[in-house]
């Protein structure tokens, strides 16, 4: 996300008009994977409830979202938050029809670590870590827009800030 929003950043400054930036650009994914977000104080509180535990000694626990999120939901809302249009998640086959163009080819370097989670599939079995937090009422927040709206919100935010 910082990179595509400091590109984006670049693009505005040269831009006479204001309003969503139009950049058609091709980012390998699936937009039926899933993305696994959880908010850090819902990690953090479960750790620390898991590890009162005498009986979590040696085990392990996926503090991960029971319902992860599809891709082209974060994608969409993501792009949405950064006022940006025109990016697709496609797959390989779309680079084998129409090369890379040299943005494309760019931000392909750029992002090769994160492909792995738009492409994959993690999956997470988090019965355990459910399991030892039924009762304490720490749980995992639903996503939903507004739970989008305040985690990618945040970070937009975050980089405007730094910005100026």
């Amino acid at each position: 996300m910082r990179a595509l929003w400091a590109a984006l950043e670049k693009l505005r400054r040269r831009r006479p008009v204001s309003g969503p930036v139009h950049l058609p650009l091709r980012v390998l994914g699936v937009e039926t994977q899933t993305l696994n977000f959880v908010p850090i104080d819902y990690v953090v509180n479960g750790m620390v409830s898991i590890a009162r535990r005498l009986d979590s000694m040696g085990r392990t626990y996926h503090l991960a979202n029971p319902t992860p999120t599809e891709n082209r939901i974060w994608f969409w809302h993501i792009c949405r938050l950064l006022g940006v249009d025109g990016i697709q998640l496609v797959g390989q086959n779309s680079f084998l029809k129409t090369p890379c163009t040299k943005l494309e080819a760019l931000f392909q370097k750029k992002m090769a670590f994160y492909y792995q989670y738009l492409q994959g599939e993690p999956r997470f079995d988090c019965r355990r870590a459910l399991e030892a937090l039924e009762n304490t009422g720490i749980v995992c927040p639903p996503v939903t827009v507004e739970f989008i709206n305040h985690m990618v919100g945040w970070y937009v935010d975050f980089l405007n800030a730094k910005a100026t």
